[in-house]
């Protein structure tokens, strides 16, 4: 049995806090298979809940050290970068938990870190033959994501700047024999702009697949559901951009035709001034942060949601796919997933086809939805967590036999 080395940067805190679903999947399918040693800042009490058998390193300082921010000093680490001065956000660096990743001296067939800036911090103490590194291009595309809605010419600059700024960030401290794990072939191309010399290799994002029984009462309800849902984080850029437009655009004529449906909207984070904009729409129901969003995807007809930036796999649309429910979205937000138009929902581009696609879905007959709720659970079972770690797990133990036989020749 190999074992891995598993570098986090953050605490975890539980599901509610926000921490990457796609992290908390592939540890799972790992540990099922693999010894893992998993390190991570902070308190790792509820990690050793979740994964009793795996090796816990952690209980180092929660406190990230962020340096205060100036512009002399942010042109000084972008000429020269520093791993623990990094002045963009969602970049952090623990000091206590580089102390604590310096003074392990185990033995791994493989270490897998989750976050470029992991392995930006912390990557250099490590000596282990075959280095992972997964979702290396969130920090940039979350940049980028707001860029397409800045209006200031200064703070367009700026973004643009802080772009490089990661990008030459990452230069500096990733070496070439490093693999890293795109989402999507798009994510890739962009990511193989800005690292050129490295491996980058597809994974896409999974799902859970509740194990409910779709039976003949299961998809009468779905059928009679009047719910159009939107489920999203509700402060990050391309999710409020692509709800407004679709509560400013498409619901007007949806809830004029349809006046008994209602447009239900799902997520943390709102700001005062988004609800504001929400409050007041006739047939919207805005729900905010909820502990279970199966429930609330399951009683939908349909998930809305047209996405215009954002990059990788949209992971609503998965969890909305495994519980049997279509989703009508266009081309950027159906990147990455295998979505068939007219089987697994609607995917339309113009304000008019979106409408068109709504309505098709709500006056659907009774055996053709049964035909999309079928085919979506057929799709979300290839997406599912243990499919996707089938293919991470296949991936290191092929890196790992290459390795040896590599190891042996010499």
């Amino acid at each position: 049995m190999h074992k891995l080395k598993i570098v986090l940067n953050e605490p975890f805190r539980g599901m509610t806090s926000g921490w990457p679903v796609r992290y908390m999947g592939f540890l799972h399918e790992l540990s099922r298979k693999y010894r893992l040693s998993i390190f991570a800042p902070g308190n790792t009490a509820l990690l050793r809940a979740r994964f009793p058998e795996a090796e816990l390193c952690g209980n180092s300082p929660e406190i990230p050290f962020r340096p205060a921010f100036s512009n002399l000093g942010y042109l000084r680490s972008f000429l020269r970068p520093d791993r623990t001065k990094v002045f963009v956000p969602d970049c952090c660096f623990y000091p206590g938990f580089r102390e604590l990743l310096g003074k392990d001296a185990g033995a791994y067939d493989a270490s897998v870190y989750f976050g470029l800036d992991a392995f930006s911090g912390y990557g250099d103490l490590d000596k282990t033959a075959i280095r992972l590194c997964d979702l290396c291009d969130s920090t940039v595309r979350h940049i980028e994501a707001g860029i397409r809605n800045i209006s200031s010419p200064v703070q367009l600059l700026k973004n643009r700047f802080d772009v490089a700024y990661v990008n030459k960030f990452h230069r500096a401290f990733l070496p070439h024999d490093v693999y890293l794990l795109a989402t999507t072939s798009a994510d890739a191309a962009s990511i193989s702009r800005t690292l050129p010399k490295n491996k980058i290799l597809v994974l896409p994002n999974g799902t859970s697949v509740p194990a409910n029984t779709v039976d003949a009462g299961f998809c009468l309800n779905k059928f009679k559901s009047a719910v159009v849902v939107f489920l999203g984080f509700l402060d990050y850029r391309p999710n409020i951009t692509s709800l407004l437009y679709s509560l400013e655009n498409i619901w007007p004529s949806i809830h004029q035709k349809y006046p008994n449906a209602r447009f239900r909207i799902i997520g943390r984070n709102s700001s005062a001034s988004l609800k504001e904009k929400i409050a007041g729409i006739e047939g919207v129901d805005f729900v905010g942060e909820v502990e279970d969003i199966y429930p609330f995807l399951t009683d939908a007809k349909l998930f809305l949601a047209p996405m215009f930036s954002g990059g990788g796999i949209k992971n609503k649309f998965l969890e909305s796919l495994s519980v049997g429910t279509p989703v009508v979205t266009n081309a950027e937000g159906a990147a990455g997933i295998d979505m068939v138009s007219g089987q697994h929902g609607i995917i339309a581009e113009s304000k008019t086809d979106l409408i068109t696609a709504v309505e098709t879905l709500l006056d659907s007959s009774e055996e053709c939805y049964t035909s999309y709720i079928s085919n979506c659970i057929t799709l979300a079972k290839k997406y599912s967590w243990e499919a996707m770690g089938k293919k991470l797990c296949g991936l290191i133990d092929e890196l790992v036999s290459k390795t040896r036989r590599e190891e042996f020749r010499e």
